[in-house]
């Protein structure tokens, strides 16, 4: 079964402004998630996701990567800006938390197990074969500015985290067994 992604935007008396889906590409047996969402001051929409089995479309643009996880950037008007791809064969991800620091910066965190490759340089690899968590910061133009990993012998998971006032990052999850953040460890 093929699904898409729908994302919609209603003004405050629920009347539909635009409706935008992000879809397997043609002739592909691809699915295309949703799971987190966030917005900025300016109205942009950052939303974060993944597609697996097959190559995806977005605006009409066929993104070649298979099984990747994305995060992407639109205007107030739907308009893509920018989409970046977080390769992440063979396992993709399904928990995730999205959020917009006041100065724009965008945090992605989401549990990875094996190698994951942010823009094609910066990767992390888990321990184990297991699943890790990883908190990535990225400017408002969608470069990464650094990505982070966390995690112990077993399954860590990162389902959501936040900038507080101050700029800082809290995060929440789950471990088993133990985990590392650091010299920090908990068991």
């Amino acid at each position: 079964t093929n699904f898409s992604l729908v994302l919609t935007k209603q003004d405050l008396s629920g009347n539909f402004k635009w409706v935008k889906a992000f879809e397997p590409a043609p002739g592909e047996q691809s699915s295309v998630k949703g799971y987190a969402l966030a917005s900025d001051d300016s109205c942009n929409i950052f939303l974060a996701g993944y597609w697996n089995f097959g190559k995806a479309t977005f605006d009409g643009v066929v993104y070649d990567a298979t099984d990747a996880t994305f995060l992407a950037k639109l205007d107030s008007s739907g308009q893509l800006k920018w989409i970046k791809i977080i390769e992440s064969q063979p396992y993709f991800f399904t928990r995730m938390g999205l959020d917009i620091a006041p100065n724009g910066d965008i945090l992605f965190c989401s549990e990875y197990r094996g190698t994951v490759s942010f823009d094609g340089v910066n990767s992390v690899t888990s321990n184990n074969d297991s699943y890790d968590v990883f908190a990535a910061v990225y400017n408002s133009d969608g470069s990464l500015k650094w990505v982070k990993t966390f995690g112990g012998p077993k399954d860590d998971r990162g389902n959501d985290a936040k900038f507080d006032s101050g700029g800082n990052i809290l995060m929440i999850g789950t471990f088993e067994d133990s985990i590392s953040f650091g010299s920090n460890n908990l068991a």
